[in-house]
């Protein structure tokens, strides 16, 4: 609990390094509490410990959802699921039922899910490391089995959750309060963000975004109905806000760099800019200006760009991690701008200010 508490003041200040040191150092805790069957605590009437039933049903799945956030914040950190998760059902293939009887169940429904596609994912993106031994180049054919059958198993896995979660608000929408009917579009916002990221991610092939148009368009369109003022006090202004899970961040940061639609692209900048949120170790800001930034490299010196095919390979930007926050309205950006080379590993590093 106290990992928590100062994971939530780091990133509340700005110091995610801190944050993730933080993390990193409560999930291993958490690790060994649950492999330790005879902890080495006092047992006595002065110390409170947790029972086994408390940390599955409430602390695991908040450092979930931290590791998750830390992995798709730098995507180069593994997740830690192999400490914290390994002999509990979040682990291991989640089977997703034909319908859930609440929101709440589709939410972590969606988390154990998520967390073993993200894990899945990182062992086939590892095989795409050059600097590895063992090059995918050397063995193209495995590592395309390997690569695509992740793929295959994430979207039926996918497909079953989304199914299961349309069945249950075609019987419950009209009984649910606007807190959890706003939590359902959340979710099938993330389903569409999570659907874009694995299907187009870990084959270094920016291209591959650009089948992904019609997904990237409903999820802004779920955003901005998610935005959409429904108080008073909010029509009044926006004030800059904190929470300490993602929510609209993230899918609108991967459609600011990796939707080449020009419209849809501007859309998900503005809502970022409008946004002034922090969602954990993702700050709007932060994103809007790393989103303008490879929107403008990518554009600078087209003519004309009505769509995704007007942006050439050679211009697009591939990212690595989301920046570095080096003092107040500056980060440092690491990327490559053009395709991939087989065996070469060469990125540039530019520092962006707003």
């Amino acid at each position: 609990m106290a990992c928590l508490l100062f994971i939530c003041l780091e990133t509340f200040q700005g110091n995610h390094q801190s944050a993730l040191t933080h993390l990193d150092s409560g999930l291993k805790v958490l690790g060994q509490w649950l492999r330790d069957e005879d902890p080495s605590v006092c047992r006595n009437m002065c110390v409170s410990r947790p029972s086994r039933t408390f940390v599955e049903s409430s602390l695991i799945p908040i450092f979930a959802r931290l590791d998750i956030q830390a992995s798709t914040h730098m995507t180069s950190r593994p997740l830690h699921c192999e400490l914290v998760l390994k002999d509990l059902d979040i682990s291991k293939n989640p089977s997703v039922p034909e319908t859930f009887t609440s929101i709440s169940e589709a939410s972590d429904s969606f988390l154990a899910l998520v967390y073993f596609m993200f894990h899945l994912q990182q062992v086939a993106q590892d095989f795409f490391d050059p600097t590895r031994e063992r090059s995918p180049y050397s063995s193209p054919e495995g590592l395309v089995i390997m690569f695509l059958t992740a793929q295959e198993q994430n979207r039926v896995q996918l497909d079953l959750w989304i199914a299961a979660l349309n069945s249950f608000l075609k019987n419950s929408s009209s009984n649910m309060s606007m807190r959890d009917l706003r939590a359902s579009v959340l979710l099938k916002m993330h389903h569409l963000f999570i659907t874009i990221m694995l299907g187009a991610s870990g084959a270094n092939d920016e291209v591959k975004f650009d089948t992904y148009i019609t997904e990237f368009r409903q999820m802004i369109k779920l955003t901005e109905s998610l935005l959409v003022p429904s108080t008073p006090r909010e029509q009044a202004g926006q004030k800059p806000s904190y929470m300490f899970d993602t929510n609209l961040i993230p899918p609108l940061y991967m459609a600011a760099t990796r939707c080449r639609d020009p419209k849809l692209r501007r859309r998900a900048l503005d809502l970022l800019w409008n946004l002034k949120s922090k969602e954990g170790i993702w700050d709007s800001n932060v994103a809007a200006a790393i989103g303008k930034w490879v929107m403008e490299k990518e554009e600078e010196g087209l003519e004309t760009i009505d769509g995704p095919h007007s942006v050439p390979v050679s211009a697009r930007i591939s990212l690595f991690g989301k920046g570095i926050v080096c003092g107040e309205r500056s980060v440092l950006v690491k990327y490559r701008q053009g395709p991939a080379v087989p065996g070469e590993v060469k990125t540039e590093e530019e520092c962006l200010t707003w």
